[in-house]
């Protein structure tokens, strides 16, 4: 980190961390390392590990621009942390490969969830009911409505839930985001194409916590294609 970035200064006044690798193609592989970053080099000392540093900003551009980035910013000092691997937890993640079932790497303590989605003229309805393994079950109604604009309305309304945002759905991965009156609270969702499905993966933020999830689809019912929104076949409802 750089001289005047926050997060140096969140680092000095505590070393503990949190450390996401998440890649953007399938399996959608991702490891999370929770742990302590210990500081190698302080500011004042990049001469003593340059070479270094612009081995790290070749990973990222060719060669001859990592070193014209290294030389623009040659006079704003660094401080080079690691992330000590001795002591700290680390959970992996991918998708299923080709011949596993789509529900097989999920264990056993996650949540089941179950979608009843009905399309009409104004938009999308998801009646959605989440049950906690040995926790509580949780009900939400959910529009997603066309707003004129390219984008989609989304309201959200149930258990511990009164949020409404946006979203961009016109191709995958549909993303958007939602929140709770005066911010106190908000959801940031993905969803993205599997084989025969779709899966969803977010977090939701409120205060100092943050609670990451991902979703499996199973259609049980036969798959409609409207327009650019895909849905499940309407359920007649009693």
């Amino acid at each position: 980190p750089r001289a005047q970035s926050d997060w140096l200064q969140s680092l000095r006044r505590d070393p503990r961390i949190c450390l996401c690798i998440d890649e953007q193609a399938l399996p959608y592989r991702k490891v999370v390392v929770e742990g302590s970053a210990e500081l190698i080099h302080d500011l004042g000392a990049d001469d003593e590990w340059r070479d270094l540093y612009r081995k790290i900003a070749g990973r990222y551009v060719p060669e001859d621009a990592a070193e014209a980035y290294v030389q623009n910013t040659i006079d704003q000092e660094r401080a080079l942390y690691r992330v000590v691997l001795d002591g700290s937890t680390a959970r992996t993640w991918r998708m299923p490969l080709e011949g596993e079932p789509e529900t097989g790497i999920w264990h056993e303590r996650y949540f089941e969830a179950t979608l009843v989605i009905q399309e009409d003229d104004q938009g999308l309805l998801i009646d959605t009911s989440i049950v906690v393994q040995s926790g509580p079950q949780f009900e939400w109604g959910i529009w997603i409505v066309p707003d004129g604009y390219g984008t989609y309305s989304i309201t959200a309304r149930g258990t511990a839930l009164d949020a409404s945002g946006i979203a961009k759905m016109e191709s995958v991965p549909h993303i958007g985001m939602l929140w709770t009156e005066g911010g106190a609270a908000y959801i940031a969702f993905a969803i993205f194409a599997l084989r025969d499905s779709h899966g969803v993966r977010g977090f939701v933020r409120e205060q100092s916590s943050t609670l990451t999830w991902e979703l499996a689809l199973q259609p049980q019912q036969q798959v409609v294609t409207g327009g650019n929104v895909v849905s499940f076949g309407p359920r007649r409802r009693r």
